[in-house]
């Protein structure tokens, strides 16, 4: 008695039914691929410099940055010398700090028991001194 709905695949504990089958794959598909996109990149894939812009003084505030404030596997890039102090507002972590050549005279402060934490990369640049206080 074999019917194509109630055939058993050797190795399948239930029924395979080959229309029912081939018409799930699609929806099979797009779910993995949709997972995928989810959870299959490490947050590093959307890592980034965000540039401080020099217009503001919150470290937080997302228009004081190109490409809005960074987060936790960015880079907080300064190009240019230091017309804005930064100030850390709200604790924060991200990647680390980098100061090209020519951005020269900025202290990053906090307020209100902020912390800037970085996770990755170190603080680094071309010249100057770098200190931390806790």
């Amino acid at each position: 008695m074999s019917n194509a709905l109630s055939r058993r695949h050797p190795t399948a504990l239930l029924p395979i039914a080959p229309a029912a089958a081939s018409r799930g794959a699609p929806v099979f598909c797009a779910i993995a691929v949709l997972l995928l996109a989810i959870f299959g990149p490490s947050r590093s894939a959307w890592a980034a410099a965000r540039t401080w812009n020099n217009i503001g003084t919150d470290f937080n505030t997302t228009g004081n940055w190109t490409g809005g404030t960074p987060g936790s596997g960015d880079v907080a890039l300064f190009t240019s010398a230091q017309t804005m102090q930064p100030n850390v507002s709200v604790s924060l972590t991200i990647a680390g700090l980098r100061f090209s050549a020519g951005a020269t005279g900025y202290n990053i402060a906090n307020t209100g028991g902020a912390v800037l934490t970085l996770n990755g990369v170190s603080t680094t640049g071309t010249s100057g001194t770098t200190t931390s206080s806790g």
